[in-house]
């Protein structure tokens, strides 16, 4: 229900505080970035378009290493020590030659040895130590050197993503639904089988049993027993969903177009769309632990976390005149005096920052409007209300009795 009420102005400049799950770090750069990796909390890369990226302190700053091919697409980075790196991509030298390249590090950056491969393309680098790694995307490579050698091991296959849980077992996702897992270093391949059919980004395992993958239309699956099945789970959105990230058997995200963060805290039973700052698509996710996240992406937009991303409840709740709500407490529904706010969302969150309703309003006409939200379907409890404008957000706490 819909009733007419008075105007009502919203100042964005009130005296309220909201707070930020993901905040947007400084890269300097406004190149489209397509994977970032840290080592530890303090040491961390990130690429994309003939762009290295490197940071000392956890992403506060970000220090161009000055990548002097400017057309090589970079697709995928990751670091053994803060030393020894390896990135793949792929090297546009003309409309009719690109090329697969390998790049190698021994000094965290700062020059940069190079394999050019003119029959294949390159979108995952995975190394579990120093010496042993994979490459993949229109084939899988292996070293067993620190890349002095490289051994085809299989190929006329389309690979996003390597993942290696130990230097025996791992995984491989790629188009038209393809799973593949090696138990033998990549000597040999099994095809899994799969839910689906659609194109699969991205993969990540907590231990030899548990791992997860997320693909197009917001597709997400998620394995108990080493990929011998995968269940598609339900995430309530059909957005592409570029990278995953795991940790533990409870906590993964998983995120990709229009800024788009998912987030499950109960092995994937629930999913919460996480607070983004920035709508730019993400490319790529990384968390060290389920608390230190980054993200990267379009115009060399880079987000942090040092909370998993989850609602801070300590944050000030706005007890003002803006936006009144009433009654309050409710049993039914509320209603909340918009005037003539043409664009308003509305999020509802637990205090353990799980977010359990979500509501768009449109006032095209610009008239004064009194908004009622049914709130009959929430268990009893305390929520807090986000309340998103154009100008500005604030919080307002809501008892349902």
């Amino acid at each position: 229900m819909i009733f007419f009420t008075f105007l009502l102005v919203l100042n964005a400049t009130s005296a309220f505080r909201g707070f930020a799950q993901w905040s947007i770090q400084n890269s300097n750069n406004s190149n489209e970035l397509e994977s970032i990796y840290f080592l530890d909390t303090v040491h961390g890369w990130a690429v994309g378009s003939g762009t290295i990226l490197k940071t000392n302190n956890g992403g506060l700053t970000w220090t161009d290493l000055e990548y002097d091919k400017p057309d090589d697409w970079l697709t995928s980075v990751l670091f053994t020590d803060s030393l020894k790196g390896w990135i793949v991509g792929i090297r546009f030298i003309s409309i009719f030659d690109s090329r697969g390249i390998i790049l190698h590090t021994l000094n965290g950056g700062l020059t940069w040895d190079e394999i050019e491969d003119s029959n294949n393309y390159f979108y995952s680098v995975f190394f579990i130590n120093d010496s042993v790694g994979w490459v993949g995307g229109t084939s899988i490579f292996q070293t067993v050197d620190q890349g002095g050698n490289w051994t085809l091991q299989k190929d006329s296959i389309f690979i996003r993503e390597l993942f290696f849980i130990t230097s025996n077992i791992g995984w491989a996702v790629g188009d038209n639904g393809v799973i593949i897992k090696t138990s033998d270093s990549g000597y040999t391949w099994t095809t899994q089988q799969s839910p689906i059919n659609d194109r699969l980004w991205s993969v990540d395992f907590v231990n030899n049993l548990n791992g997860w993958i997320s693909g197009d239309e917001g597709i997400i699956l998620k394995t108990t027993d080493g990929g011998s099945n995968w269940i598609k789970l339900t995430t309530n959105t059909t957005t592409w969903l570029f990278s995953i990230s795991a940790k533990g058997n409870n906590h993964c995200w998983a995120a990709g177009m229009w800024g788009e963060i998912l987030h499950t805290s109960d092995g994937g039973v629930s999913w919460e769309l996480q607070e983004n700052p920035n709508p730019a698509w993400i490319w790529s996710i990384h968390f060290l632990d389920s608390l230190h996240g980054w993200t990267c992406g379009e115009n060399g937009v880079i987000l942090s976390t040092n909370n998993g991303g989850t609602v801070n409840i300590s944050e000030t709740v706005s007890d003002s005149d803006i936006l009144p709500i009433f009654p309050n407490p409710s049993s039914k529904e509320i209603n909340i005096e918009v005037g003539a706010i043409q664009n308003i969302k509305f999020q509802f969150f637990t205090l353990q920052g799980k977010q359990v309703k979500n509501l768009t309003y449109n006032n095209s006409s610009g008239e004064q409007k009194r908004l009622t939200i049914e709130i009959s379907d929430l268990p009893n409890g305390i929520y807090l209300l986000k309340i998103i404008t154009n100008y500005s957000s604030i919080y307002k706490k809501i008892i349902k009795k």
